[in-house]
């Protein structure tokens, strides 16, 4: 039997070997402890059957005969948990309450993964007696800050509190999702590749010939791949289990609503909406003055061009008449 016939039979025999042992520790989770799941699925790392076929490159390659380094255990309750919270707050400064919130996470030893801003339009105009700022037209300062925070899972429940403590919280959603199936299957898919390596290397020293070299090397390069494929999953898998995924989302208090108004909260409310009249017509009245100009410069040209005309048709229609006389 040649060498190709060999690594052809290996190939088949390790491919074999995946299958099962996938089936075998889905079986196992599925009988032990059924996982369950609940949440956004943006967090879930699913592996499909195939993975293991896939033949994709992720991560740098790692040497094989190191064996298979076994996945963390975190989560909460010490189960393989991928946790994600959302968090909603009202606040009179969204931008001034994100930078809290980016602090808080890397003082718990997390970091900012993503921050966005958005800005509504508007002057602010703060009002006596009332809740929260007026905006009236115009451009205005930012309005809406989302951020997402990565934050060590034992430490989650502690910055969740104290995010809550950052302003009024208008909605607050947390899911888990087990992973442990997904960690189970990457684990013996890994394993059988492993020692499908081993294997195709004792066959790649065993070759004679530039031929059987070659298709030995071949299948190993292919079994790489697909070995860095699975363990950078497993990685991705073991980061989000290690980290709690943390979506704060700031809006800025809504247009204020009366509370327990007096006469002079409207006094004082009709003094500020004359100041604030005041310098939109100020704003108004720089906006018109460019334009003022541009027409006092098209009318001086415009007299420019038909005063010698109108003397000079005054001038013609004067000696005509004299010459009639």
């Amino acid at each position: 039997m040649t060498l190709i016939s060999r690594l052809l039979i290996a190939s088949t025999a390790t491919l074999l070997a995946i299958t099962l042992a996938g089936c075998a520790q889905t079986g196992r989770e599925n009988l032990g402890s059924p996982g369950t799941s609940s949440g956004s699925s943006g967090s879930d790392v699913a592996v499909s059957p195939g993975a293991a076929d896939s033949g994709l490159v992720a991560g740098s390659a790692k040497d094989s005969s190191s064996g298979v380094a076994p996945l963390s255990n975190s989560g909460i309750g010490g189960t393989s948990t991928v946790t994600t919270t959302w968090i909603s707050l009202t606040a009179n400064n969204p931008v001034a309450i994100a930078d809290q919130a980016a602090t808080i996470a890397t003082d718990a030893g997390g970091y900012v993964e993503s921050r966005s801003e958005s800005s509504g339009g508007g002057v602010v105009v703060p009002l006596s007696g009332v809740t929260g700022d007026v905006t009236m037209g115009g451009a205005g300062p930012t309005d809406y800050v989302s951020l997402t925070l990565r934050i060590p899972t034992e430490k989650a429940s502690g910055v969740i509190a104290a995010l809550k403590e950052l302003g009024h919280v208008s909605s607050n959603n947390h899911s888990q999702y087990d992973v442990g199936q997904q960690q189970a299957d990457l684990t013996a898919r890994i394993s059988a590749l492993t020692e499908s390596l081993a294997a195709l290397r004792g066959l790649q020293s065993a070759a004679t010939n530039v031929t059987d070299l070659l298709a030995a090397e071949a299948a190993i390069s292919t079994r790489q791949a697909e070995l860095d494929s699975l363990i950078a999953q497993q990685d991705y898998l073991a980061s989000q289990i290690d980290m709690t995924a943390i979506t704060v989302d700031v809006t800025a208090t809504a247009v204020g609503t009366p509370a327990n108004l007096t006469f002079i909260d409207g006094l004082v409310n009709g003094f500020n909406s004359i100041g604030t009249a005041f310098v939109l017509l100020v704003v108004g009245i720089g906006f018109i003055l460019p334009w003022l100009g541009l027409l006092v410069i098209l009318a001086g040209i415009a007299l420019a061009i038909t005063i010698p005309l109108v003397r000079r048709s005054r001038s013609r229609t004067g000696s005509g008449s004299s010459t009639g006389s």
